[in-house]
């Protein structure tokens, strides 16, 4: 009879394969004992079969083979050890990085289309869009800030009155 499990150490959730032959045998099992519970399944003479290890601690394989009412038992062990997570690597974040450069691009997109816009916008429009910004800010501004009120108005009648004596 020969009997082999192809790894002795493994993490929980893989996987083990056990290879057997006992050619001469009238009946093969084989089972699994992992401390919790034990399991038997009735097996070729021959064969290979591939097992999940999913419970930590020592998991034992038997094959027992019956000729002419002799039984003969071979084992194995297989120590399994519990997975490591690697806690420093954050769940996602080729996703998040990913993101991030998806509105950055966006960004610099927009950014370069107001330059271009700017840049062949006529002065008159130029300056209607610098004083409604303006005022748009002094609107922000006064509804934290009441007294901005007045500060933001004087500045707006500074910049109109320097439009007008530039003319």
């Amino acid at each position: 009879m020969t009997f082999k499990i192809d790894k002795d150490k493994v993490s929980e959730g893989e996987i083990v394969e056990v290879r057997w032959q006992c050619s001469d045998a009238e009946s093969v099992s084989l089972t699994l004992d992992n401390g919790h519970s034990k399991t038997t399944i009735p097996v070729e003479k021959e064969g290979n079969k591939k097992f999940k290890l999913n419970r930590v601690g020592k998991t034992t394989i038997t094959i027992t083979s019956t000729k002419n009412g002799k039984t003969t038992d071979k084992s194995g062990k297989v120590k399994v050890s519990a997975r490591k997570y690697d806690t420093y690597q954050r769940v996602g974040d080729s996703k998040i990085k990913e993101w991030w450069e998806k509105i950055s691009r966006s960004t610099r997109n927009y950014i370069s289309k107001i330059k271009y816009g700017w840049s062949v916008m006529p002065k008159d429009k130029k300056q209607a869009t610098t004083s409604l910004t303006i005022i748009l800010a002094i609107m922000i501004i006064s509804s934290f800030f009441p007294s901005a009120v007045f500060f933001g108005l004087s500045l707006l009648a500074v910049y109109c009155f320097y439009v007008l004596m530039k003319k």
